[in-house]
């Protein structure tokens, strides 16, 4: 599958993930990530345009994804081409002999819930991320789809984190490495 998809993440305090997970139809889910890259540091991935590479664990299911990422005022818009994969071991060995290593690695624990519309969907996440030792609880929501307008997906973006009571305004602009780097 290649998408395009607009999120944001919001930290949120373990009170407010109880009573998020508690409002509406969430499944249970979690997900194992582990990211790779030829570079050692995120300038060099920079200057090199290299894409982010990833095999995601979701429950018992593996997906190879690269993505590439543009943040603007706190705003992901990815353009993602990802596939289900039966053996993870041969994508990762394909990954090392070409110069990859793995460059970090996180998990998530908590609910999603999807909601498909005919031209997005919007999936909506509160995970407790780990990562180094350290957890972090945070609201994801993302939509995706290759026909909507950037504008239009941040005005459905606005308008679902508000309908969970949070503050749009109070999204992180960070990327998962940079918010586990402290």
């Amino acid at each position: 599958l290649i998408f395009m998809e607009t999120e944001v993440k919001i930290e949120i305090s373990p009170d407010q993930f109880v009573r998020l997970s508690e409002q509406t139809d969430f499944l249970k889910v979690s997900k194992e990530d582990i990211y790779y890259s030829k570079f050692n540091t995120k300038a060099e991935r920079i200057e090199n345009n290299e894409p982010l590479v990833r095999i995601r664990k979701s429950n018992s299911d593996y997906y190879f994804t690269t993505k590439i990422k543009n943040i603007v005022d706190g705003i992901e818009r990815n353009l993602e081409r990802e596939t289900k994969i039966d053996d993870r071991f041969v994508i990762e060995s394909f990954l090392f002999d070409t110069g990859y290593h793995i460059y970090f690695q996180k998990s998530k624990e908590g609910f999603k819930k999807t909601i498909k519309e005919d031209d997005y969907e919007i999936n909506i996440e509160i995970f407790v991320v780990s990562c180094n030792n350290k957890q972090k609880v945070y609201f994801e929501i993302e939509v995706v789809s290759d026909k909507l307008l950037n504008s239009k997906a941040i005005e459905l973006l606005k308008e679902k984190v508000s309908s969970f009571g949070l503050d749009f305004d109070k999204r992180d602009e960070r990327s998962w490495i940079s918010i586990f780097e402290n």
